[in-house]
């Protein structure tokens, strides 16, 4: 992640650029900041699985299709604007009652829990940044 989108990142979301390039010191840190951006938001609408979308516009709640896209194509089930983002980003899709989002080949990639991995189970509170956007995942009640 280059220093200009880490800066972004931390003026937005009010968390120090350390927090973008290692694992926080432990779970509790982790904790502390997912608190921080969830109790500033409102409640979520069902009880479906969902996403939490923070952008430097706006904070919205999605509720998760399958599949569920994300990307800055027009066709993506969450349309992002981002200069970092992909046409086709990444994509979540439901198997056997398990959430799992996949990165499609997208140039910068996706951190989930600030690490870039390809591919990963989705769990409760799990935090993605796809560019510049931070997305927090919320299972099904």
């Amino acid at each position: 992640m280059d220093n200009e989108l880490k800066q972004k990142i931390s003026e937005e979301y009010g968390l120090p650029t350390s927090f973008m390039t290692q694992p926080p010191r432990d779970v509790e840190d982790r904790i502390q900041s997912l608190l921080k951006i969830l109790l500033t938001h409102p409640p979520r609408e069902d009880d479906n699985a969902c996403l939490l979308v923070k952008s430097k516009s706006e904070t919205r709640w999605q509720t998760l299709d399958n599949p569920y896209t994300i990307g800055c194509h027009p066709d993506s089930s969450l349309q992002l604007l981002d200069k970092y983002i992909s046409q086709r980003h990444c994509e979540i899709r439901k198997s056997d009652n398990i959430w799992i989002i996949e990165d499609l080949g997208s140039t910068n990639g996706i951190y989930i829990n600030q690490t870039k991995l390809a591919r990963k189970v989705l769990r409760d509170g799990d935090m993605i940044q796809i560019g510049g956007i931070l997305v927090i995942y919320l299972g099904e009640k």
